[in-house]
């Protein structure tokens, strides 16, 4: 029987006072505050918890279905991740149990983006540590808590779709539910 990979939200978001944020297995404060040191404050073993108790307990509940890599319009062939332990960009199979950042791009500064011209560049290893002052900052929190939290991928649209590639990007947007 194959698996699908497993939908986890966690959702980390800008505290301005010290209210306490309790989780399911004990009273430990989640976060407390999110100036430039947020990771520092965030409980990951409270995270690895409930990823471990959304396992034991929930199983195939929390597993969506897979993207099949014979998919009928050809989206499985653009399906990309970020290896967060390697820092690069892989190509994915449908199998992989991956994390997903959902977030609004800014407008502040120039953004690393996956392009045709960056794309053998970003899938080299540790390419992402190169550029990191490219990568807001939202990306870059998101690639360490995955690591954090002992994960392996995580998808980020501006880093997993082809933004120069106009048929690649109505087929992955087309497909959104399945990410």
């Amino acid at each position: 029987m194959k698996t699908s990979p497993r939908t986890i939200i966690v959702e980390l978001q800008h505290i301005d006072n010290d209210v306490d944020i309790r989780g399911l297995f004990d009273d430990a404060k989640l976060f407390s505050r999110r100036p430039k040191e947020q990771l520092k404050e965030i409980n990951f073993d409270l995270i690895k918890n409930w990823v471990s108790h959304c396992d034991k307990f929930h199983g195939e509940i929390c597993r969506p279905q897979a993207i099949q890599q014979d998919h009928h319009d050809g989206y499985a062939q653009y399906f990309r991740l970020v290896d967060v332990r390697r820092n690069c960009v892989v190509d994915a199979k449908a199998e992989w149990d991956y994390f997903a950042l959902s977030y609004v791009w800014g407008q502040t500064r120039p953004m690393l983006q996956l392009v045709l011209d960056n794309k053998d560049q970003l899938y080299e290893e540790g390419a992402l540590a190169q550029d990191t002052h490219l990568i807001p900052h939202t990306i870059i929190d998101a690639i360490e808590a995955v690591r954090r939290i002992d994960g392996k991928y995580i998808w980020v649209d501006a880093l997993c779709i082809m933004q120069d590639d106009y048929d690649e990007k109505v087929k992955v947007i087309g497909e959104m539910d399945l990410i």
